[in-house]
């Protein structure tokens, strides 16, 4: 398994600019396009701020055809140690068991992840160094109303780190973002409507307010993006 130093001089120069730039925050939004390396630079990022952690697990939440990629992701570029939490019941228990043993039997240093989907984050407990949201978007989270993202929601305020993870931000328009960005960042995008009454265009209809693909000011969404 590679040092943190090693992965580190791998790195392109635009990865560790990025790497560099989620210093700033413990909560971020990556939203490459595929094959930038978004995985690698949040592994990264991650485990650099874990030198201020006391904490040493991570959580992947992924769909079931990308855990498998995760785990070797992890192999790949890191010192650690992955765990494919799936299965039956019986199964998932005696994943976990292990995991906990694993877990209990390594050093201080360790840093262990449990890979799994986003519906089995119910089963697992509160607390981790890193939480990874891999392509969010398949998973729900662009919609504040669904238990997917009330789920992450409740485990949020208990992780070091928070990356949400996707190629495609923006599907029906700005208003996909809302939610996201209240996830990294509650304080500054703690309404709905104070969103959508800045950010977005609405247009009056018989069914209520229709809100419009593009951003209404686009030098401040733009400056509210890259800040």
């Amino acid at each position: 398994m590679p040092k943190l130093e090693d992965t580190w001089e791998r790195l392109r120069p635009y990865q560790k600019e990025g790497v560099n730039r989620m210093q700033r925050r413990s909560r971020w939004l990556m939203c490459d396009d595929m094959g930038l390396g978004k995985t690698v630079s949040c592994i990264v990022s991650a485990l650099q701020k874990s030198k201020h952690s006391r904490r040493t697990r991570c959580v992947v939440l992924c769909g079931t055809n990308a855990m498998g990629v995760w785990k070797q992701e992890f192999e790949k570029w890191s010192e650690i140690k992955p765990t494919v939490y799936s299965g039956t019941p019986t199964q998932r228990k005696k994943i976990w068991d292990q995991f906990l043993k694993d877990e209990a039997n390594g050093t201080a240093e360790q840093k262990n992840a449990i890979i799994t989907t986003y519906a089995m984050l119910k089963e697992l407990p509160k607390g981790w160094m890193a939480m990874f949201c891999d392509e969010y978007h398949q998973a729900g989270i662009m919609n504040h109303k669904t238990k997917t993202y009330h789920l992450v929601q409740e485990h949020a305020p208990y992780v070091d780190c928070l990356y949400l993870m996707t190629g495609t931000p923006i599907r029906q328009g700005v208003i996909d973002l809302y939610s996201p960005l209240h996830l990294i960042d509650p304080d500054q995008f703690g309404n709905y409507w104070a969103y959508v009454n800045r950010y977005c265009i609405t247009i009056d209809t018989p069914f209520g307010k229709s809100i419009e693909r593009n951003p209404k000011n686009i030098p401040a969404f733009r400056e509210m993006i890259c800040a």
